[in-house]
């Protein structure tokens, strides 16, 4: 009655006329809008008031969505780079560890220095060296034409006082502790390809395992 007479806030008209809720996300600078939401954003409260770049575009019918420049980028960098794993010829197998001008070293090498950012600029070899168990586990349950059981160590290289970690098989889980001595030996197959495989091709890999001195 007091709303009818005039002595208190204007009266109720209706839900068309009164303002739309505001959402946490809904730009604090711009006038409320009036009215129920638009049927096609019916639901999405305030989505009419976010900014442009905040609104959610479908991509147009027909169109892949590409992936962010950055993403693209590295994808590149990862193609045209050659892996360090093994750089290896008939007359000459090598296992080579990255090194920078910083001095810092990595196995596998890096398109960057992980410690630095600097780009790698020489490589040491560590098939001549040896190096010591940091820990190893047993794994009993492989992929097909890995063998079973297959013993796996982490080994770290002394490289003129630098260190390099590798991760690689052990030739026998014997008598192999942490702390222990191990040298790498050259294995022309790392495992048995054509098991499981549709292109055998592919899965024939050489490197190297690492044999107690």
């Amino acid at each position: 009655r007091l709303l009818r007479e005039g002595r208190g806030l204007e009266g109720h008209r209706g839900r068309r006329h009164r303002p739309r809720r505001r959402t946490p996300h809904q730009h604090l600078g711009r006038p409320e809008v009036q009215g129920p939401p638009a049927r096609r954003e019916r639901g999405r409260t305030g989505v009419r008031d976010l900014p442009a770049v905040a609104r959610r575009r479908r991509p147009a019918a027909g169109r892949v969505r590409s992936r962010p420049r950055v993403q693209r980028r590295r994808l590149r960098q990862l193609r045209n780079h050659h892996h360090p794993r093994t750089a290896m010829t008939d007359d000459d197998q090598s296992f080579d560890a990255h090194r920078c001008p910083n001095g810092h070293l990595s196995y596998p090498g890096h398109t960057r220095c992980p410690d630095c950012g600097e780009k790698q600029t020489e490589t040491v070899d560590l098939a001549d060296r040896t190096a010591t168990v940091v820990t190893w586990t047993t794994s009993n349950a492989t992929p097909p034409g890995v063998r079973e059981p297959n013993h796996l160590a982490i080994v770290e290289f002394d490289v003129d006082g630098e260190a390099v970690r590798a991760l690689g098989q052990l030739t026998t889980a014997d008598d192999v502790d942490i702390g222990d001595e191990v040298e790498p030996v050259y294995a022309e197959e790392l495992r048995e390809p054509g098991v499981g495989i549709r292109e055998p091709d592919s899965q024939e890999w050489d490197g190297y395992r690492f044999e107690p001195v």
